[in-house]
C-alpha cells in the first residue's frame, strides 16, 4: 500500500519552546519552519534555484536540470519546496505505469537540511503517486546516508534488499532499465543479486556496475512471474538467478564471468554455463547465444537442446573466438535458456601494452634537468621489441628522442626514467610532452603537462581522484609551477633530491603507512626546517583520520611536528549525518568565518558567499606560535591555521579543498584567490 501524509501545524510561544527538551525543540523548529514552505511542481524559471540544490547536495553540477525540466515526459514529475522565493528541496518521481513507481532524486540544499523540507516534498510526490493509482513506490540511497534512511523509514518505506553499499527499497519497472541502457550503453550488471519479497511478491534485485565511471548502481525489478511470462526487450546479465515457482525451478549461472584478451593475435576461450535443476521433475531446455559483432563461435547453440535430471546439474562449454582486430573494450556474451532466463559472460578485450608517463604535471626552470618516468606493462604471448619516442614541444628540441626496448616479454612491467633538460633560452610557459610507443603497427600515446617557471615551485602529493579543481586553481596563476605526484609516484620518489627543487610541498590525502613512509616524512620536515613551505589539507585520509580503513595516522610523526596544531590521538573527522554512522562526531553544516580579513592570505576574498561545509578534522589545540585565520562559524573550531617551523612557513586547512565535505566550495568566487594567496605566503624564495 502507499501512504498518505497530513502535516499538522500548531501555535507555540517562545516560553513553551524554551521549556522543551532538545528533541522536542528540533521537532517544533521543523514544524514552524515547514509552515513557511510551499511545495509545488517545478517550473522552468526554477532552473537556477534547483541547480543550486543539486550542487550543494553533492549530486552533480546542476547543469542538467534545465534539460530535465524541458524534456519531462508523461508520468515524470519534479516537485520543489520553496521558502520565501528560494528553492530549498527537490524530489523527482517517475510514475508511468501503475502499480510500480520510482523516485530517482531526493535533494535538499545544504543550508536547509533537517528542517522538514525533504519530508514535505517527498510527501507531495507520494501523494501524487497514490492519486495516480500507484501502490508501490521505490527509491535507493547510500547505506551511510543515515539521515536519509531515517526520513524514508519515517515515511514507512521498508528496505527490500540489504546490499553491501546500497539501501534499496521496492521494485522498478523494466522499461526504466531499457531507457537507462539506451542512455548509458556501457552499464553492465556485474555484482550481486537475489530474490526478495515485497508485500509477498517475489522480486529480483540486482546491483549494476558501470564499467566506465566505476559507479555502483542498484535496482530492484518488478515481480519475477510478470517478467518471465513475457519476452524481455533486452537481455539482462542474471547470474545465479533462482526462480521458485510451480512451472520452473532452476538456477542458471556462469562459471567464468570475465576473461582477458590482448589484441596481438586471434584468441579462443571457453565459457562455462551451469544449470541446476532443484525441482523433483526433469527439466527440458534449449540454450541460445547472442554474440557481439566482434566475436564468433563455431558452436551451433541454437540447436542445443538438453535435459536436466531432477536435483541434477548440466554444464556446457562454449568456445568463443576473439579476432586480433577486435575493438578494445567490454564484449558481453549473452545466453538464454528457453528464451526466458538470460545469463552472460563478459570478455574484457585489452591492448597488449599499457603505457603512461609520470608525473602528470612537471615543473622545471630554464636550464634545469628533470626526470620523466616511463611506465610500460607488457601483456602479450611472445617476446618483441618496442619502439619508444618522447616528443618535445615545438619551441625546443631535446635528446635522446627515442630508443628500442628489446625482448619485452609477456608480463613485463618496466619503470624507467628519461632525463629531460630544459634549454636555458626556453621561455616561461605551459607545454606538453608526448610519449609514443609503437608495437605491431599500433601506436600508444601518453602526455604530461610541462610548466617552465622559476618561482614558486610547488610539489603536490595527493591521491588520484578529486584533485582537479585544486590543480586548476593553482595553474590559474601563470607564474605557479606545479608538479603533481599521485600514490604510486610518491612511493618511487627520491625525496631528499626532489624536495630541494621546490618552494612549497602540499600534502593532500595520502593514507598511511603507505605510501608516505617515516623516512619520507622526515625528509619533508628537514626541507621545511631549511625554508620550504608546507600545507596540509584535511579529509578522511589525513591528520589522524576517519577510521581504521581510511586514515592519515599523522599523530606523533614528523608531520605533526611541523604543522601549527596538535593532532588528536583518536579519529578526528566530524561530519554531517549524510557522511556519518556514529552520532558522537555528527555535526550541522557550517560556513567558514574569517577572523582576520587584513592578513595577506585572507584579504580581498568575499567570505560572506562561501558555500556550506559538511565536515572537518578537529585538532586537539593550536600551537603557541600558530595563528588562526578561519574558523567554523558555529563552533569556532580552527579551520585555517598558519605558523612557522625553522625557516619554513606552514599551514593547515582542516577540511577538504573542493572534494567531499566542501564539494560546493570549488564553485565559490574566492576559491582560486584563497589558494594563490596562501601559496604566495607559504612559498618564499
Amino acid at each position: 500500500m502507499l501512504y498518505s501524509f497530513t502535516f499538522h501545524v500548531s501555535r507555540i510561544t517562545n516560553y513553551l519552546y524554551q521549556e522543551r527538551s532538545i528533541t522536542e525543540k528540533i521537532n517544533l523548529k521543523q514544524e514552524v519552519f515547514s509552515m513557511c514552505i510551499i511545495v509545488r511542481e517545478i517550473k522552468l524559471e526554477d532552473v537556477e534555484g534547483a541547480a543550486e540544490v543539486i550542487k550543494t547536495a553533492g549530486m552533480g553540477s546542476g547543469e542538467e536540470i534545465r534539460s530535465w525540466i524541458e524534456n519531462l515526459k508523461e508520468g515524470e514529475h519534479i516537485f520543489v519546496a520553496e521558502k520565501e522565493g528560494k528553492i530549498i528541496s527537490l524530489v523527482s518521481a517517475i510514475l508511468k505505469q501503475p502499480p510500480y513507481g520510482f523516485i530517482p532524486t531526493v535533494a535538499t540544499h545544504s543550508d536547509y537540511r533537517r528542517l522538514g523540507a525533504a519530508t514535505k516534498t517527498l510527501g507531495a510526490a507520494l501523494a501524487k503517486a497514490k492519486e495516480a493509482g500507484f501502490s508501490i513506490v521505490g527509491l535507493f540511497t547510500g547505506r551511510n546516508n543515515i539521515a536519509g534512511q531515517g526520513l524514508y523509514k519515517k515515511l514507512s518505506f521498508v528496505p527490500a534488499h540489504p546490499m553491501a553499499m546500497v539501501y534499496l527499497i521496492n521494485p522498478l519497472k523494466i522499461p526504466l532499465i531499457d531507457e537507462l541502457k539506451n542512455k548509458r550503453p556501457f552499464i553492465e550488471p556485474r555484482l550481486e543479486e537475489s530474490l526478495v519479497k515485497v508485500e509477498g511478491i517475489d522480486c529480483a534485485c540486482l546491483k549494476w556496475y558501470d564499467v566506465i565511471s566505476k559507479e555502483q548502481i542498484a535496482f530492484c525489478f518488478n515481480p519475477i512471474h510478470e517478467w518471465y511470462q513475457g519476452n524481455p526487450t533486452v537481455a539482462f546479465n542474471l547470474m545465479k538467478l533462482d526462480i521458485n515457482s510451480s512451472s520452473l525451478n532452476l538456477d542458471a549461472s556462469i562459471q567464468t564471468h570475465a576473461s582477458n584478451f590482448n589484441l596481438c593475435q586471434d584468441a579462443e576461450t571457453a565459457v562455462g554455463i551451469i544449470l541446476e535443476n532443484r525441482s523433483a521433475s526433469e527439466f527440458e531446455y534449449k540454450l541460445k547465444i547472442e554474440l557481439p559483432s566482434c566475436l564468433t563461435t563455431e558452436d551451433k547453440l541454437n540447436e542445443i537442446e538438453a535435459k536436466v535430471a531432477p536435483r541434477g546439474k548440466h554444464s556446457h562449454n562454449i568456445n568463443v573466438m576473439v579476432p586480433k582486430d577486435a575493438q578494445v573494450g567490454v564484449a558481453p556474451v549473452y545466453f538464454k535458456v528457453n528464451d526466458m532466463i538470460p545469463i552472460s559472460a563478459t570478455l574484457w578485450i585489452r591492448n597488449m601494452i599499457e603505457f603512461n608517463l609520470t608525473p602528470k604535471i612537471l615543473t622545471l626552470a630554464p636550464g634545469e634537468n628533470g626526470q620523466v618516468s616511463i611506465n610500460l606493462t607488457g601483456n602479450h604471448p611472445e617476446p618483441n621489441d618496442v619502439e619508444y619516442e618522447l616528443a618535445y614541444p615545438a619551441d625546443f628540441s631535446l635528446q635522446p628522442s627515442g630508443w628500442k626496448i628489446s625482448n619485452f616479454k609477456q608480463g613485463n612491467k618496466l619503470l624507467f626514467q628519461q632525463s629531460v633538460t630544459i634549454p636555458s633560452e626556453a621561455k616561461h610557459g605551459s607545454y606538453e610532452l608526448t610519449g609514443k610507443v609503437a608495437y605491431r603497427n599500433r601506436e600508444f600515446i601518453s602526455t604530461i603537462k610541462l610548466r617552465i617557471t622559476d618561482f614558486p615551485r610547488i610539489l603536490l602529493l595527493t591521491k588520484d581522484e578529486g584533485t582537479e579543481p585544486l590543480i586548476d586553481a593553482i595553474l590559474s596563476e601563470p607564474t605557479n609551477g606545479l608538479t603533481w605526484l599521485t600514490l604510486q609516484e610518491v612511493i618511487n620518489l627520491n625525496w631528499l633530491d626532489t624536495l630541494t627543487r621546490y618552494n612549497l610541498v602540499i600534502l593532500d590525502e595520502l593514507q598511511r603507512p603507505r605510501p608516505l613512509s617515516f623516512e619520507q616524512m622526515w625528509s619533508i620536515r628537514h626541507g621545511v626546517e631549511n625554508g620550504i613551505g608546507f600545507l596540509m589539507f584535511g579529509g578522511w585520509e589525513t591528520c589522524q583520520g576517519h577510521d581504521a580503513e581510511r586514515c592519515g595516522l599523522y599523530k606523533g610523526t614528523p608531520i605533526e611536528e611541523i604543522v601549527p596544531v596538535e593532532l588528536y590521538s583518536e579519529w578526528d573527522t566530524y561530519e554531517t549525518e549524510g557522511f556519518r554512522i556514529d552520532k558522537e562526531r555528527t555535526i550541522e553544516p557550517f560556513k567558514l568565518k574569517c577572523v582576520d580579513e587584513n592578513h595577506p592570505i585572507t584579504q580581498g576574498i568575499d567570505w560572506e558567499s562561501v558555500p556550506s561545509i559538511t565536515g572537518y578534522n578537529k585538532c586537539a589545540s593550536v600551537k603557541e606560535k600558530g595563528k588562526v585565520l578561519v574558523v567554523n562559524e558555529k563552533t569556532n573550531h580552527p579551520i585555517l591555521v598558519i605558523g612557522e617551523y625553522g625557516r619554513g612557513k606552514v599551514a593547515v586547512f582542516l577540511t577538504c579543498h573542493g572534494r567531499g565535505w566542501s564539494g560546493g566550495v570549488k564553485e565559490w568566487s574566492g576559491f582560486n584567490r584563497l589558494w594563490n594567496n596562501l601559496i604566495q605566503w607559504l612559498a618564499r624564495k
